[in-house]
């Protein structure tokens, strides 16, 4: 699975064997910045996206490959900028989120069944 900028917000692609079909999107453009994808991320069942929206950064899951993704949050607000960041990494059920808003740098550590709660 690959994840982009498509139309407004975001979408996912999935290789089918034979080329790349559009999944589910999600997201919209929330400001005047470019939206792009920080990161993507495998944890459990469940595949986990954050992304820089042109106003702040976001993070939605989606529990069936791509197909369908809800809005889940950060653990703190991260405005758009040149000198913030998001990123997430996923191993076995636990999912990472590592954040710098510019003026500090957090990371959350959390399964990804409580993710969204």
């Amino acid at each position: 699975m690959v994840v982009g900028s498509r139309g407004d917000g975001f979408g996912a692609w999935r290789w089918d064997g034979a080329g790349w079909r559009e999944a589910g999107a999600f997201g919209a453009a929330a400001g005047p910045g470019v939206a792009w994808v920080d990161g993507l991320a495998v944890a459990g069942e469940q595949v986990v996206a954050v992304a820089g929206d042109g106003g702040g950064y976001g993070m939605w899951i989606s529990p069936d490959a791509g197909g369908s993704w809800r809005p889940v949050g950060l653990p703190a607000a991260v405005p758009d900028g040149g000198d913030s960041a998001v990123a997430v990494a996923g191993a076995g059920d636990r999912v990472v989120v590592v954040a710098d808003d510019g003026k500090s740098s957090r990371v959350w550590s959390t399964s990804v069944r409580d993710v969204g709660r």
